[in-house]
């Protein structure tokens, strides 16, 4: 079983935003790769899609408490192969790395799965916001701020055809 998770806020009012990447991802995802609709899990804390091997999760926790739906969509599924996908300032924009057993970086959202995990031995795809004038002062307002949907759609798109490759090595 593979459990991706995107990491970001409920609710329309963070929608197109900064911190919300990590849902844009899977909100592409499922269209491209024909995933059924989220539904809401109460119990999972977490809006869920499920086709064959893959769940896509959406914590509804918002980013700080991610680690609360992560832990309980990690037992439900009994995963054994967890992947975050989560923006990051610390990257310039529209640059993605993949990581794994590293460190937070201070993402509120990545350091919350952590400490619930009881690991920091997560593979995280970061996809990176931080503008070409450095990184903001106000880090706060910025990554609540609403992006133009063209801006991150090359990166987006990465982001799903290197998942989908993820998907295909899980099942081979």
């Amino acid at each position: 079983m593979m459990l991706v998770i995107g990491l970001g806020n409920p609710g329309t009012a963070y929608k197109h935003t900064y911190h919300n990447l990590g849902f844009e991802v899977l909100d592409l995802m499922r269209k491209q790769l024909a995933f059924p609709p989220f539904r809401n899990s109460v119990k999972l804390k977490s809006l869920v899609s499920k086709k064959g091997d893959v769940v896509l999760a959406k914590p509804q926790t918002f980013m700080n408490r991610s680690g609360e739906a992560a832990s309980r969509l990690v037992k439900t599924y009994r995963s054994s192969r967890v992947l975050i996908v989560h923006d990051e300032i610390d990257l310039p924009q529209n640059k993605m790395r993949v990581s794994k057993n590293s460190g937070s970086a201070g993402h509120k959202g990545v350091e919350s799965v952590m400490q619930h995990l009881k690991t920091g031995d997560i593979a995280r795809i970061r996809i990176g916001i931080q503008p070409t004038a450095g990184k903001p002062a106000d880090l706060e307002g910025f990554v609540l701020k609403r992006f133009k949907q063209e801006e991150f759609e090359p990166i987006l798109k990465e982001a799903v055809e290197l998942l989908e490759g993820q998907i295909k090595e899980n099942e081979g």
